[in-house]
């Protein structure tokens, strides 16, 4: 879904504009294209600079479309009692520096916007505006031809010079375009497919379908209704992975169920959904199932991990890892391999044994922690390492979920590259982050999964990640 928020200002003391009809023909351009579905327009009439500022922390638009007069390297909002409010060049650099994250196009359909464009360029990926005055209705169809650009799937650059021709006058000479911030966050119009992958071990089948209904909520939000695939025959069996059992106690079925269950989901979306697509991973399971699980997906899709947060004000899943091309750019899933630049902000590494080739690796990032895994080594012969979070306890919600995995798959990565040939992993940790730092491994190392049974039992091997399979066969 892409967001526009159109934001118009025509203050008592200047000349008056037809906001409300250039409001209009945006709606029209959008409603009568092929992907209006694709878009949601926000209008925040009538704009007081702190109006501006809440619509924007409101409704994290992705094209901001200001509308009203500009003069004098400022637009015009409004006062409380109606009057011009100018909004300086410098004042529009400060804010939109604090939306570059999400925001790709600025629109500054105002007389004279050269230099507030300018000012709002390096946190925008596209910024319109003009070099001279230009009349409503020119104004007017630039917008009409730009969103029928827009809501048939061209690009901003296409866009642009399809709204330049619609302005009816000379006027068309006066619009601008500036691309000078390669780095800015692009206004993916790929419209990939938002999927779910829902995926449940240990629970009953009334819990596995609740799980699904909070899944199902959490898609809406990305545009993903089953009544959409219904044509497709694509159904809940197509997109999920379920078995009633919480520990499996063999560990061929541990394998055969996360390598199968992986590509049968993978083999499904890709007969039966066509276009790029992105998969949403909602995982109640154990952890070294979401690692298995991450594992086989591994790199080569855009992801996005939601964790399960009940009492969450929206849902129960909370996004916390996104690696869709959107979120991550170019790298992708690649990143979640990626070595961060600087020392570890959030992990600290205890050094391992030396000149040992076997390792038992501790990781701990949730408030129970992995225990006798030392002893274990010790018996083994094989030398420890223990890796944690700086915080304890659990990860917040806010928290760079990402970067924690990045920071994970280095560490173990640079373990595996200085001379270990079989690394054992005894992971406490969140399931998204299990699932990720799966993603980073993938099935090529040398890396084997112990899971907590029981007091009794203690660990077990469940399965070997080089074991699962090859990644070029999902």
């Amino acid at each position: 879904m892409i967001t526009i928020l159109f934001v118009s200002a025509d203050p008592s003391n200047g000349g008056r504009l037809q906001l409300e009809k250039e409001l209009r023909e945006i709606q029209q351009s959008l409603r009568l294209s092929k992907l209006e579905h694709r878009f949601k327009l926000e209008h925040s009439p009538a704009t007081r600079p702190h109006d501006f500022i809440q619509a924007m922390i409101d409704f994290s638009p992705d094209i901001v479309h200001f509308s009203g007069h500009g003069s004098d390297g400022a637009i015009w909002l409004e006062n409380d009692i109606g009057e011009a409010s100018p909004v300086s060049a410098h004042d529009l650099d400060l804010m939109f520096a604090q939306f570059k994250a999400k925001t790709s196009c600025v629109v500054l359909n105002a007389c004279s916007s050269r230099l507030q464009a300018e000012a709002i360029a390096p946190h925008a990926r596209h910024v319109i505006g003009t070099r001279k005055e230009i009349g409503d209705d020119a104004a007017i169809g630039f917008s009409r031809g730009f969103y029928r650009g827009l809501g048939s799937g061209r690009d901003v650059p296409d866009a642009f010079d399809l709204g330049r021709p619609s302005m009816g006058d000379a006027s068309s000479q006066w619009v601008m375009m500036l691309d000078t911030n390669p780095d800015g966050v692009p206004l993916d119009l790929r419209f990939a497919s938002h999927l779910p992958v829902v995926v449940a071990m240990g629970c009953t089948s009334e819990e596995f379908r609740s799980m699904m209904r909070d899944a199902l909520q959490v898609m809406a939000k990305y545009d993903f209704s089953e009544d959409l695939y219904r044509d497709s025959d694509l159904s809940r069996e197509d997109y999920s992975i379920y078995k009633p059992e919480w520990l499996l106690a063999d560990p061929e079925e541990w394998k055969q169920f996360a390598y199968q269950g992986s590509r049968r989901i993978i083999a499904n979306f890709c007969s039966k959904v066509s276009g790029p697509k992105v998969y949403h991973f909602f995982v109640r399971a154990p952890i070294c199932f979401a690692l298995a699980i991450g594992a086989c997906i591994g790199t080569k899709h855009e992801i996005v991990i939601h964790h399960h947060q009940p009492g969450s004000d929206d849902s129960s899943y909370v996004p916390v890892i996104d690696v869709s091309a959107r979120a991550a750019g170019d790298q992708g899933a690649h990143l979640v391999r990626l070595r961060p630049k600087g020392e570890p902000v959030h992990i600290l590494v205890e050094p391992p044994d030396p000149a040992k080739r076997k390792l038992y690796a501790s990781l701990a990032f949730a408030p129970t922690q992995p225990t006798g895994v030392k002893d274990l080594a010790r018996k083994d012969h094989a030398g420890f390492v223990a890796i944690r979070s700086k915080s304890g306890g659990n990860i917040p919600l806010n928290a760079d979920w990402l970067l924690i995995a990045r920071e994970v798959n280095t560490a173990l990565l640079d373990l595996l590259a200085g001379g270990c040939s079989e690394l054992h992993l005894f992971p406490s940790v969140p399931v998204p982050l299990a699932f990720a730092i799966g993603m980073g491994l993938d099935t090529r190392c040398p890396v084997v999964v112990h899971q907590w049974y029981s007091t009794e039992v203690g660990y077990r091997e469940v399965f070997r990640l080089n074991e699962l399979g090859k990644p070029g066969d999902q």
